[in-house]
């Protein structure tokens, strides 16, 4: 019992390993990035209507997700006309349907993950009887994962293949010796056949040359209108155009066996295209760095691609100390990463136009620095590092707006300051002046941390300088208090003789810009103030010394505010 119970896994092991070995090479194959639509139709083979089952279809296909399949009873199909269409893989291959038109009409729906697999083909049979029952299985399986039955069968007779539109399919069909699906055939313009007769077996995977050890030459120039620095997220975002051109040995044709067609236009990855990667991207942006564009091709088999480019590549943002003027360095790694053993990078410098001249951001490109391995020899090195080349940009901010913005208010601050030591201490407004100050200061550096990102390495100019602004005020507030309790406090007697002895020197005069007094026999006294009392005589001094810390200070903080101003900027 136990040796028949091995003998039929065994039998089962050996049956899935046989229907999942088939040799692909055997089977005909079919690209689809159908933007959405079905184009190509094979017809149903009538060996296939026996018994019960109208068609008994295998095939693999190899797609990140979204493989359509449609059965329809004519190739002129409308959107909304009946038609069988399969979908495997959809919602990013979580989930498969049944539905009964294109695109509508769900019949039958299963939420099963990673059905579908971008690096190794994967084996599916579907199975539509006379009485309208629809199976989907995987090969290997003889139970269905999906399956629904129509009421009131379609009389299908062809079958195409499609893709959600963006998603590149391959796909592999008719690999067993019983299946003869035959392709519908046209009546086909010169172009036509033209595109047919070239493209009908070329793999766009594979480098277009007919010796596999030949060198493919791709040249690029790249040209840029876009240049965007987000310092929070420390990302350089670039946008423009580039120009590639290579020579494609497998798109030669001669001219006059075509109608005097001398070039095709070719939509998607129907041929071979360099795949670009940036290896300092962010995220997944690597690798979608060129964007959709129409490739030319003549009769010599030479390519021509203006594809768009957006790169997103990581910038190291370490120094903001000179912001709102601040200047960064910013390098982006671009190369190709596909047979790179056998391809050559010839990067145009001279017509690449990446200096910038149309940006319309607040960033300016200083310099640009180009490097790169373009002199790499395959046939004297043995390569294992991909051509690339790096850009290095010099980047330097547009800072008027910032300068208008952030230093209008420390001038305001410096001139306020100034002025507190001018006023009169009999009075409100020297203290005024002085919160002033500070509420302009204090938020200003709240703008500022909103607006400036937070780096640990070096702390903004700017931010040091209303900070230390914010200190200063302080201590003015500290010496208006001073000076307005020496103006308005009463005293018994007048300054010290040794202070008054300096106040009233003819240098501390000019100097500090004092009212001229003259000394009497009494000491203390104003000669050149009305005396109407001895203790205004002695309020007097005080308020003369009170002037004289008020220039201190005002002489002072000149000095302070024109360093603070000079010294950086």
């Amino acid at each position: 019992m136990i040796l028949i119970i091995l003998l039929i896994i065994s039998f089962a092991h050996a049956e899935k390993y046989d229907a999942n070995s088939t040799d692909l090479s055997k089977c005909k194959i079919h690209y689809t990035r159908s933007e959405g639509s079905y184009k190509d139709f094979y017809e149903i083979s009538n060996e296939a209507h026996e018994n019960e089952t109208i068609l008994d279809f295998h095939f693999w296909v190899l797609a990140p997700s979204d493989a359509h399949i449609l059965f329809t009873p004519s190739t002129k199909l409308n959107k909304g006309d009946p038609a069988y269409e399969i979908v495997l893989g959809a919602g990013g291959n979580m989930f498969s349907d049944i539905r009964r038109a294109q695109k509508a009409s769900v019949k039958a729906s299963i939420r099963l993950k990673n059905v579908l697999s971008s690096l190794d083909p994967q084996p599916f049979w579907i199975h539509i009887s006379k009485l309208g029952l629809i199976e989907i299985g995987r090969e290997g399986e003889e139970l269905a994962f999906l399956s629904w039955k129509d009421n009131n069968p379609l009389p299908i007779k062809y079958f195409s293949f499609g893709t959600w539109p963006g998603v590149e399919a391959k796909w592999y069909f008719d690999c067993y010796p019983n299946s003869g699906s035959k392709e519908v055939v046209k009546k086909l313009t010169d172009t036509q056949r033209l595109r047919h007769d070239l493209l009908s077996t070329y793999d766009p995977y594979i480098r277009p040359v007919l010796t596999h050890t030949d060198l493919t030459i791709l040249k690029m120039q790249l040209n840029l209108n876009y240049i965007s620095l987000d310092e929070y997220k420390s990302t350089l975002q670039l946008r423009g155009t580039t120009k590639l051109s290579w020579n494609d040995e497998k798109m030669r044709w001669n001219v006059s066996d075509y109608g005097n067609t001398k070039s095709l236009h070719i939509v998607g990855r129907q041929i071979w295209q360099p795949d670009f990667v940036v290896y300092n991207a962010i995220d997944l942006m690597g690798r979608d760095v060129l964007g959709e564009s129409v490739m030319v091709v003549t009769n010599d088999g030479t390519v021509q691609w203006n594809p768009p480019i957006h790169i997103k590549a990581w910038c190291n943002i370490t120094d903001l100390g000179h912001w709102p003027i601040d200047t960064h360095s910013c390098l982006v790694s671009l190369g190709v990463w596909n047979e790179f053993e056998f391809l050559q990078l010839q990067f145009n410098k001279e017509e690449s136009d990446i200096l910038g001249q149309h940006f319309q951001t607040e960033w300016e490109v200083v310099d640009v620095t180009i490097i790169g391995n373009f002199s790499w020899d395959f046939k004297s090195a043995n390569n294992t590092e991909p051509p690339f080349f790096k850009i290095n940009f010099m980047l330097k901010r547009h800072s008027s707006v910032y300068s208008i913005a952030f230093f209008t208010p420390f001038l305001v601050v410096a001139c306020g300051m100034l002025l507190t030591f001018c006023v009169s201490p009999f009075g409100h407004l020297k203290i005024s002046l002085c919160c002033l100050q500070l509420v302009i200061i204090s938020l200003v550096l709240v703008s500022l941390a909103e607006i400036i990102p937070i780096l640990p390495d070096r702390v903004p100019y700017l931010v040091l300088l209303y900070s230390y602004s914010c200190f200063a005020s302080v201590l003015c507030i500290i010496i208006s208090i001073i000076v307005i309790n020496l103006s308005r406090s009463k005293y018994d007697s007048p300054v010290p003789h040794c202070i008054w002895t300096i106040l009233t020197s003819t240098a501390t005069r000019v100097i500090l810009i004092l009212p001229s007094v003259q000394i009497s026999t009494n000491y203390g006294k104003l000669d050149d103030i009305p005396i109407l009392s001895s203790d205004e005589n002695v309020q007097g001094t005080w308020i003369l010394l009170g002037k004289a810390v008020d220039r201190i200070s005002l002489y002072v903080y000149i000095v302070l505010i024109m360093y603070a101003v000079c010294s950086q900027y």
